[in-house]
């Protein structure tokens, strides 16, 4: 293994407006529109609003020492360095306050898009703690209590002959329902890691150090919290796991108001959702509506779902009905855990965390906008939401590539592959083949139009057969154009081969590389050092998706 030196030549960016898979909400939010004020309980990306919050956080939240302890428990966990362990001194006096992303463990790391939101929350919390002059504390929460493994098992990279490949992640025993975040890690864990360190020559050392240590052993939650913690934690990110029974203990009163307030809650959601899909958002959350926005989970780390009558369903398939009074009872002695769906989850992190801001992706923009009345129906005190970073990373041949193809970065970006083959071969065609088959076409459609009336004279039935003949007299041609413009592309391989090898690299199955190719990839890449040098020249702000040339 070598160290890879990995440097940023040249940026470029896209506006979100003029690129696919960022909704109306994101869209708002970085735009300023005047709609994204009513979306959030609090005004979305505004450092102004963070200081209000954060004067509510160090006068109101009850639970600093708890916290400051849970965290330093959390860092010892996952070997956070003493530098940034100290920093919860200030936590401990109640003169801190937290900026928060958080996301699904995944194996090796997940999407790439996740350590882009970890290393953003560490650029946010840095800037205001300059604007705010008090302690602001980076942190990411591990969601490992989510119950879909297939979502997160695979990690995903390039390879060399332009396929995806993927490394998986296979427990020994898997079970229905089961927090993906509990699952051990055993040998086979590393064995597809070692085999694509075999492949590949030049990899980072520092990263394959790093991913080794951190999956080694334990389960998926802890192996994620270690390679954030040999990532970003010499640069201040703190790191909890949202199953950790401190911090469901804090949230207790919190799990009685959603007992108590569950038909409100539901009816509440219902209206919300009317009200920010009528303004033209997406509102993507659709929970079952007579059940909880929980689950409840025993000792064997299995979820249940609730409905609001108290019917609680069991992994062999039997259930039991318990009242309000009941599961609140179960739950503060223990015996069940509660465990938030997507709609609480926001709510249980602010409720137990002095936030006053949180970095959230695309997605997470657009349901919030749903979960806007709860913070005052259930007392709890909301932060300021900022759009994430967005990149996409591109070497030096990517961009020769696109150069090569005299295509723009948002051509790349903002056209389906279909649509930029068909521009392509459309620009390479001297001869306009399409639209002199285009020609021929209405040439032969003009010259039956004019038997039209006279086949009405002679006798009204021909007529009907007029169709019928002009499909079979344009069949011929439209197998000949089909293989004229298979010629076309052949004789155009090369372009089309350059098209697919950029679009492979920076837009894979249509997606931005983000979402696609895994940490562990962007790591081994790029190195640890190299790839959050690549990240520092960026501006901090997700006004734009950037896109940075590397060498």
């Amino acid at each position: 293994m070598e160290s890879v030196v990995t440097r940023a030549t040249a940026r470029a960016t896209i506006s979100y407006d003029r690129l696919p898979g960022f909704g109306p909400a994101w869209r708002a939010v970085v735009a300023e529109l005047p709609a994204a004020e009513g979306l959030y309980a609090r005004s979305p990306a505004n450092p102004e609003a963070c200081r209000k919050t954060a004067e509510e956080r160090l006068a109101g939240y009850p639970f600093f020492p708890q916290l400051a302890d849970l965290l330093a428990e959390e860092g010892a966990l996952y070997g956070l360095p003493d530098t940034t362990v100290a920093r919860l001194s200030h936590l401990r006096a109640g003169r801190a306050v937290v900026v928060v992303t958080g996301q699904q463990v995944g194996y090796l790391g997940g999407p790439f898009f996740t350590l882009v939101k970890a290393y953003h929350t560490v650029r946010l919390a840095r800037a205001l703690e300059a604007t705010l002059k008090f302690p602001v504390l980076p942190l990411f929460w591990l969601e490992g209590e989510d119950h879909d493994l297939a979502e997160i098992r695979a990690t995903h990279f390039p390879t060399a002959n332009g396929t995806l490949g993927a490394l998986g992640f296979t427990p020994e025993h898997e079970l229905p329902n089961q927090e993906v975040g509990r699952y051990p890690l055993g040998e086979s864990s590393l064995a597809g890691l070692h085999s694509l360190l075999a492949e590949w020559p030049d990899v980072a050392g520092d990263a394959a150090e790093a991913l080794e240590h951190s999956y080694g052993d334990g389960d998926l939650s802890t192996a994620m919290g270690r390679l954030l913690a040999a990532t970003l934690g010499e640069r201040g990110l703190f790191i909890c796991e949202g199953r950790h029974n401190g911090l469901k203990t804090l949230a207790q009163p919190l799990w009685e108001r959603v007992i108590d307030r569950r038909e409100q809650l539901r009816d509440t959601f219902v209206a919300r959702s009317a009200e920010v899909r009528a303004q033209g958002f997406t509102g993507p959350m659709s929970p079952t509506p007579d059940a909880h926005f929980f689950y409840v989970v025993g000792d064997d780390f299995v979820r249940r779902a609730v409905t609001l009558d108290g019917v609680v369903k069991h992994p062999d398939g039997s259930s039991e009905r318990v009242s309000p009074d009941e599961l609140k009872a179960r739950v503060a002695r223990g015996e069940w855990s509660i465990s938030p769906k997507a709609g609480l989850r926001p709510l249980y992190q602010d409720f137990v965390l002095p936030s006053i801001a949180y970095v959230g992706g695309p997605g997470e923009l657009e349901y919030h906008a749903q979960l806007a009345p709860f913070y005052s129906l259930l007392n709890v005190t909301p932060p300021s939401l900022f759009p994430r970073l967005s990149v996409t990373l591109a070497e030096q041949k990517c961009e020769r590539l696109r150069e090569k193809l005299g295509l723009s970065w948002e051509d790349v970006f903002m056209h389906s592959e279909h649509d930029l083959i068909k521009r392509l071969l459309e620009s390479a065609d001297e001869h306009h083949t399409t639209g002199q088959f285009a020609a021929a076409k209405t040439a032969i459609e003009s010259a039956f139009g004019n038997l039209k009336s006279l086949l009405h004279d002679l006798d009204p039935t021909l007529e009907g057969a007029l169709g019928a003949t002009i499909g079979k007299a344009l069949h011929p041609l439209e197998q000949l154009e089909q293989k004229a413009n298979k010629a076309i592309k052949q004789r155009h391989a090369v372009e089309l081969a350059r098209l697919q090898k950029l679009l492979f690299a920076v837009r894979p199955n249509g997606k931005p590389m983000e979402r696609i190719y895994g940490t562990a990839w962007a790591l081994l890449h790029y190195g640890i050092h190299g790839l959050l040098e690549i990240l520092d020249t960026l501006p901090a702000d997700g006004a734009a998706h950037h896109i940075v040339i590397t060498e």
